[in-house]
């Protein structure tokens, strides 16, 4: 795995394990301790903001709106908290997690590498897969992903459905070696793409799967080459063949989870209306958002109306309209204004996650978040790239 990747700065690979590791409570790790888990993130977000002041830089990238509404908009969600519910000032607590939009610009400052950020997301979703591999062997010595360890584990389609949240490492990871695998045709790229894709699926959630599906059959319109269009063409029919074969199996799970899940999407079509409602009672929530009020335990815990089952929908409820209009410009300059200069994997990436954001957000919590300010900083790197070498071919001929 190390072979995969270019060299790097193995200081600032090890920094952002942790800092991923950190962020997914150790990879869900069932003996995590919250509380001190959520005083250590204290320091660590704080720690990072102080740097960036410390270090401030002058930074020219494409993603500033974006950027400026996730510094902003956590502090206008705040006092809007404030003044809908009458809130202590304490709840102030609960926004320091979107210290971590500090990463964008340790990035800048600190010349981090596109290679040093994959090879750290590879290291994690490679570790979630085993996990999620032997986890499934041997249950008995299971240790991750157990969520509410009160409730028994669901089972899906004869497997155990381990509550793991670490998705986009592992998204990120599928797709960077699909990339990988159609530019280079290396066998060793290839391994690791199944190994990613088989981790996908035993996340054993459908809008995970379909997000991912779309995004591979969507990347033949994206392939200029005409020899990687080919291979890609030719691995998606050997994996549409794939699914065919075991179409009895892959049915049986659709039925059977659509079934289960009929209540759920029940309830989830109520969290709509009714955090909708809310969000739209007045302009200051539809503006900048509701926040964490208290409510939010008794809504979950007596009504069963989650947030995080919302997507998108429960971001403008929490954060406000701002906040999703940011996630939506972003997607427009990834897939579209600067289609050319940024990667084929942060494209499929960005758009696997739009066609799940309806349920799941691209970006919620600070470990989401990261992920997803990682891509917008590895596109800008590719941007300003093309940039200077547009600018420099503009100085060569006036010469």
């Amino acid at each position: 795995m190390i072979k995969t990747i270019k060299k790097c700065n193995k200081v600032y690979v090890a920094i952002l394990v942790a800092l991923g590791l950190y962020l997914t409570n150790f990879l869900d790790y069932s003996k995590w301790n919250p509380t001190l888990g959520g005083q250590l993130g204290y320091f660590i977000f704080l720690g990072m903001i102080g740097l960036v002041l410390i270090k401030r830089k002058k930074i020219n990238n494409p993603f500033s709106f974006e950027l400026c509404v996730f510094i902003i908009s956590p502090f206008l969600t705040y006092f809007s908290q404030l003044l809908i519910y009458g809130e202590p000032l304490s709840v102030f607590k609960l926004y320091i997690y979107n210290g971590i939009v500090a990463i964008f610009y340790l990035f800048y400052i600190y010349k981090v590498k596109e290679q040093e950020i994959i090879k750290a997301v590879t290291c994690i979703a490679f570790a979630i897969a085993v996990i999620q591999i032997v986890q499934q062997v041997n249950p008995s010595i299971a240790e991750f992903g157990l969520g509410d360890v009160t409730k028994n584990l669901e089972i899906r389609n004869g497997l155990l459905r381990y509550r793991f949240s670490a998705i986009f490492y592992t998204t990120i990871a599928l797709f960077f070696y699909w990339e990988k695998t159609l530019i280079s045709k290396n066998k060793l790229y290839f391994v690791l793409f199944l190994l990613f894709a088989v981790s996908d699926y035993l996340y054993l959630t459908r809008q995970y799967l379909a997000g991912m599906a779309i995004a591979i059959g969507f990347s033949l319109f994206y392939i200029k080459d005409k020899s990687s269009k080919r291979l890609a063409l030719l691995l998606i029919i050997v994996l549409v063949y794939v699914i065919i074969q075991y179409s009895d199996t892959l049915l049986d799970y659709f039925i059977e989870s659509s079934k289960k899940d009929a209540t759920d999407d029940n309830i989830r079509l109520y969290a709509y209306q009714f955090y909708w409602a809310k969000t739209i009672s007045s302009t200051t929530a539809f503006l900048f958002g509701n926040g964490f009020p208290a409510d939010l335990q008794y809504w979950k815990e007596n009504l069963s109306l989650y947030v995080s089952d919302i997507g998108i929908v429960g971001q403008i409820f929490t954060h406000g309209i701002f906040w999703a209009i940011a996630y939506l410009t972003a997607l427009y300059k990834i897939l579209w204004k600067y289609r050319k200069e940024v990667p084929l994997y942060v494209k499929l990436f960005a758009l696997s996650g739009l066609v799940h954001c309806s349920m799941v957000a691209s970006y919620g919590g600070a470990s989401t978040l990261f992920t997803w300010i990682s891509m917008l900083y590895i596109s800008s790197l590719h941007i300003d790239k093309t940039n200077a070498q547009l600018t420099g071919n503009l100085k060569d001929e006036r010469k």
